[in-house]
């Protein structure tokens, strides 16, 4: 894998010092690719799990359902805030729970077939 960085050319005397011609890297066959957890197919993205067992985004949420400090999470009279979840292990011996953001990433995740990132 090769990385490309353009020629830096600074507007300010103080940023001269960083002043380059373009620069290709080549990191080497050891590099491994990495999948952001959004892109994944095992990203279970945040979520409400109601009081009746019904699994809701946040987006389908009532206004009424959030509480009042503008922390952007339910209260518990509606249900439970459930944060992002990488299933991949979810079905091994050890059932351990990995939260995630959706910026994360990791090498071992497998892309999406729709995936609006450039692979």
């Amino acid at each position: 894998m090769k990385v490309h960085i353009p020629a830096f050319e600074p507007m300010a005397k103080c940023n001269e010092h960083l002043k380059h011609g373009p620069i290709d890297i080549d990191l080497g066959p050891d590099v491994v690719k990495v999948v952001r957890c959004k892109d994944c197919i095992y990203y279970h993205p945040a979520h409400i799990l109601t009081n009746n067992g019904e699994e809701k985004g946040y987006e389908d949420m009532e206004p009424e359902a959030f509480d009042t400090l503008g922390t952007g999470l339910v209260t518990s009279e509606y249900g439970i805030n459930v944060g992002g979840q990488c299933e991949r292990n979810r079905y091994d011996a050890d059932d351990k729970t990995v939260f995630c953001g959706p910026d994360d990433f990791c090498s071992r995740g497998q892309r999406r077939e729709d995936s609006q990132c450039e692979k």
